[in-house]
């Protein structure tokens, strides 16, 4: 399944972005296999066609999975393999950040929404007193 990252057709490679998101979501070990296929796909040609949507749709899901991957991540300090799929994780993050001066506004709100993700997963929850 996730060959279909390299596929021409964008809409095989937003398809391998949600079946990545859905896959981390069942199970975050999938991470340590997916980690470079989403960075493939975000890194791929905003030019080529329909390459922004990829790009639109991978910050999308890196935000759908940031909470799973950051509790995974705590759960399983001890793992080197976690800790290094972490560190790509990390790498990924500032490539998304890195769009937040981007041309285009999709990307640009995807980007802060991206961020507003990795705020909220970071935050301790209130509690609401009526």
């Amino acid at each position: 399944m996730l060959e279909f990252t390299s596929s021409d057709d964008y809409h095989m490679r937003c398809f391998s972005a949600n079946f990545i998101e859905k896959a981390c979501k069942k199970d975050a070990d999938v991470l340590k296999k997916a980690i470079t296929n989403l960075s493939y796909l975000l890194m791929s040609d905003s030019q080529s066609r329909g390459g922004i949507k990829v790009m639109k749709r991978v910050i999308i899901v890196c935000a759908n999975i940031y909470p799973y991957v950051l509790k995974w991540a705590c759960c399983r300090k001890a793992d080197s393999d976690v800790e290094k799929c972490w560190d790509a994780f990390s790498v990924l993050k500032g490539r998304i950040v890195s769009h937040a001066d981007s041309d285009n506004e999709g990307i640009r709100t995807m980007t802060f929404k991206f961020l507003e993700a990795i705020v909220l997963s970071q935050s301790l929850k209130t509690e609401v007193i009526y």
